[in-house]
């Protein structure tokens, strides 16, 4: 394994995207993030991905979802999973798995705010900024993250919201926070992103290795609207054979600078522009640069 994060492939689409969501409330002590930070390097396509601009807004609807959610969960060819769904599913996970941490709102991700430290076993389901949906998780002694369409090369806005996620668990000789990508079912249709994270983190939450797992995707979205109408996450519907785990599990290396053991939640991080490694705005002893080059304390000039 590389001690660089420079090692990716490349990412499917640098479609910019708006996750423009509906039923806008107010949200304590946030303030929404126009164009992301820029914590990627060389190593990432700086086209439209770098100028994506997220609008979010947070929503407080309970595991309902509405008409329409409905509908982008039924229609012919499958719709890509909804912010309301994809939060419905988390907060029955976390209603029947109490002792996982994570299942952060996802929104928050997009906020300077950011996600919530984790300190234990947890799972989080992240929007990468580019009309996708991954699952991470924290289960067996290391940071995985689990994404279908099986590309490495992250999106900035991931970069950040794992970093926020599972910062506790870096390497503290090397400052190195590694993130394995396990083999896991493809998926023809890249807008059951959704439906496979929600499934892997019912699986994972079970205790299941989803590595070996084979999702009957022809009957994943009638389970998952079940589940909604029972108000309860089950294992999704499974082939019987089990898949086979081919070629060398992938893994991606995040380099972190700060060593300020901050609680709770760590708020915006930035890469520095001089040794690349990520470091909380928070911690930086002088205001902000406005020409938006950052540097980390130790970079400072």
């Amino acid at each position: 394994m590389s001690n660089s994060d420079e090692e990716v492939e490349t990412a499917p689409s640098n479609v910019s995207v708006q996750a423009e969501l509906e039923n806008k409330t107010d949200v304590e002590d946030k303030e929404a993030v126009g164009t992301l930070p820029d914590i990627t390097g060389d190593d990432v396509e700086d086209d439209e991905t770098e100028r994506s601009e997220v609008c979010v807004e947070s929503l407080h609807s309970g595991d309902k979802v509405d008409v329409g959610d409905k509908m982008a969960l039924t229609a012919a060819g499958g719709e890509m999973l909804t912010y309301n769904q994809i939060q419905a599913a988390q907060r029955m996970l976390r209603r029947q798995y109490p002792a996982l941490q994570g299942l952060d709102d996802p929104v928050h991700g997009f906020y300077d705010v950011g996600f919530a430290k984790m300190t234990g076993k947890g799972l989080q389901i992240h929007h990468d900024g580019n009309k996708h949906w991954v699952l991470s998780a924290y289960t067996v002694g290391q940071v995985c993250l689990y994404d279908g369409l099986g590309v490495s090369m992250m999106t900035k806005p991931l970069l950040i919201q794992l970093c926020q996620s599972y910062a506790t668990f870096s390497d503290k000789e090397t400052d190195v926070l590694p993130v394995v990508l396990p083999e896991v079912q493809s998926y023809w249709n890249e807008n059951d992103c959704g439906l496979f994270a929600i499934a892997w983190a019912v699986d994972i939450a079970e205790g299941q290795d989803v590595s070996t797992v084979e999702f009957d995707d022809r009957k994943m979205r009638s389970h998952l609207e079940m589940c909604f109408k029972e108000e309860k996450l089950t294992p999704f519907p499974r082939l019987t054979s089990r898949r086979k785990k081919v070629g060398p599990t992938k893994a991606h290396q995040i380099s972190l600078v700060c060593r300020c053991e901050q609680g709770g939640r760590l708020g915006r991080m930035e890469r520095c522009k001089a040794c690349r490694r990520m470091f909380h705005v928070s911690c930086l002893p002088v205001s902000p640069p406005r020409d938006g080059t950052w540097a980390c304390d130790g970079c400072v000039v």
